[in-house]
């Protein structure tokens, strides 16, 4: 079960693409430039357009087994995301949480151990080697002995 997406981007100059990108519900970090090119031969006008968007990686869904875990165990967890513009492979994990503990913590799945009784929030964040970042809140329930 996720409770929120969210995006950050580390990046650039906003641009119309990234205004349409945005409308459509991808998040994306870049720049855009236009250039001109005069007329020569009584025609049209032409312009060049030369785009360096970085679409942010995708959480397409995330699976916790037992959602509900007793302090001192473990949930395995299991996240899958994207690079909708570059290799899945290249994306870098951390898991993050106010207690508890993750085994491995930069992985996509991972073990997590309860710390303290009640609803826990793990956020685990996903950047692509151009450096933007998408984040996944996913909740465990921790309950005492």
């Amino acid at each position: 079960m996720f409770k929120s997406t969210l995006w950050h981007c580390a990046t650039h100059r906003p641009s119309a693409l990234l205004g349409l990108l945005a409308a459509l519900g991808a998040a994306a970090c870049g720049s855009s430039e236009h250039t001109e090119v005069a007329q020569t031969d009584g025609g049209p006008e032409q312009a060049e357009v030369a785009s360096g968007v970085n679409v942010c990686p995708l959480f397409e869904g995330s699976l916790v087994m037992p959602q509900m875990v007793r302090v001192g165990e473990n949930a395995s967890i299991s996240v899958h995301a994207k690079d909708p513009d570059g290799a899945d492979s290249r994306l870098v994990f951390a898991w993050t949480a106010s207690s508890g503990s993750f085994d491995p913590s930069d992985k996509s799945v991972t073990s997590y151990t309860c710390a303290e009784s009640g609803v826990q929030e793990l956020l685990i964040t996903a950047r692509d080697r151009p450096g933007c970042i998408s984040s996944l809140t996913v909740l465990v329930q921790c309950i005492g002995n």
